[in-house]
């Protein structure tokens, strides 16, 4: 992970490989021609290949002067697919760059102290994060997987004991996030109401002020991580799991990218994404007469002619990769964490982008990860609590 630092700050970089070299830029051209070679990018796909990207963007942005325009989650985020040899160096790696939410007198996010444990900087971080931003946008980084399903081992496993609010920025197991850095570029399911951190004794414990919206009634097996060119057969088995959903087109489309598309950026194009996922589901070879009997020649003929199924099936591919469609009690499919399991509870917590899945345990709630849900992305949870159908309530989570 040094090596973004040794090619984003330099002035000059080359790559050497035995007795060949090449240099940075013309390394960078190479990568630009994969992106914009669908069957290269397909066939090609890794997260070699993604980390590559990455470092080309955080280049660029150095280049034009927009570097320091950076929160220091995104940088966490951009380094999560790079290795280190120490844990703690997922952090301190990432110091040497400007960020907007640095500390004004040090110029640097945290001071680095390799004398403290992986789990106390782990937390500094996410705890620093909540309060600086006043937002929730560091839960979108937190991935449980099967160890820590289990509930007699609490909060150990391959987590290390952290908090189960606390991303493990060591983690290989790496989703693509919900929310969105920029404010044009974000959800709105809690953000209605200010996000206020209420004190406790304890320093692993988390409490908010939100809502219990629904609980999961059905959740399905998490999708696992496949190249991109490997992953049709996989995608399809998904969609038809969720097929079983009542929805229409345009929310199933919607859920299984996270309200995104491939840039990820929000859907600004209703139509467009629509047309790419029926497209997508027609070379799935999925009979639309049998799903929405009264939309399927319509759908049929919009998919045909504008839609790019390609496009569908990376942005699912990317949105679903480590996580579960759910089905709730009150009818919802959503797009959840892979631990998510029945009886867990989705809540709505101010300040929040995004849906969150939460696991009610004796000594509080575990945070069991963010999800995309159909019907509570825009607000419109406010107007079940304005009615009194729903009430606000504190949630302390360890």
């Amino acid at each position: 992970m040094w090596v973004l630092q040794e090619i984003v700050l330099a002035r000059h970089a080359l790559f050497i490989w035995g007795a060949a070299s090449i240099s940075w830029p013309t390394l960078c051209a190479a990568i630009s021609a994969i992106h914009a070679n669908s069957y290269l990018h397909a066939l090609l796909e890794c997260r070699n290949l993604q980390n590559a990207f990455l470092m080309k963007y955080l280049c660029e942005q150095q280049r034009k002067g927009e570097s320091k325009s950076h929160p220091f989650l995104h940088l966490l985020d951009v380094a999560r697919s790079f290795d280190v040899s120490e844990p703690r160096d997922k952090v301190y790696g990432l110091l040497g760059f400007s960020t907007i939410n640095a500390a004004k007198e040090s110029g640097v996010f945290v001071m680095p102290d390799y004398g403290v444990s992986i789990v106390e900087v782990y937390m500094q971080v996410a705890r620093t994060l909540v309060e600086r931003e006043e937002a929730l946008n560091v839960l979108s980084f937190v991935v449980h997987g099967k160890a820590d399903e289990d509930e007699e081992g609490g909060n150990e496993g391959k987590r290390n004991g952290l908090p189960s609010w606390v991303p493990d920025w060591n983690c290989k197991d790496v989703v693509f996030p919900f929310m969105g850095y920029r404010p044009a570029n974000r959800h709105h399911a809690g953000t209605a109401r200010p996000m206020r951190l209420l004190p406790t004794e304890d320093p692993k414990c988390l409490s908010l002020k939100g809502v219990a919206v629904d609980v999961v009634s059905e959740a399905r097996d998490r999708i696992l991580f496949t190249q991109l060119h490997r992953s049709p057969t996989i995608l399809k088995e998904l969609v038809q799991w969720c097929l079983r959903a009542n929805v229409d087109a345009l929310t199933l489309a919607k859920t299984l990218t996270g309200g995104r598309d491939v840039s990820g950026t929000l859907i600004q194009d209703d139509e467009q994404h629509l047309a790419d996922f029926i497209a997508l589901l027609q070379n799935f070879e999925i009979d639309l007469h049998a799903v929405w009997p009264s939309e399927a020649s319509l759908l049929s003929a919009l998919g045909a002619r504008k839609g790019n199924p390609d496009r569908a099936t990376e942005a699912v591919w990317r949105y679903t990769c480590y996580r579960a469609p759910v089905l709730t009690g009150g009818g919802r499919l959503g797009l959840g964490p892979g631990a998510a399991r029945a009886g867990d509870v989705v809540a709505v917590l101010w300040g929040g982008q995004i849906p969150f899945v939460l696991r009610e345990m004796e000594a509080g709630w575990k945070f069991v990860g963010d999800a995309c849900v159909g019907g509570l992305m825009r607000g419109e949870v406010m107007e079940l609590v304005e009615s009194g159908e729903i009430e606000e309530r504190v949630f302390e989570m360890r």
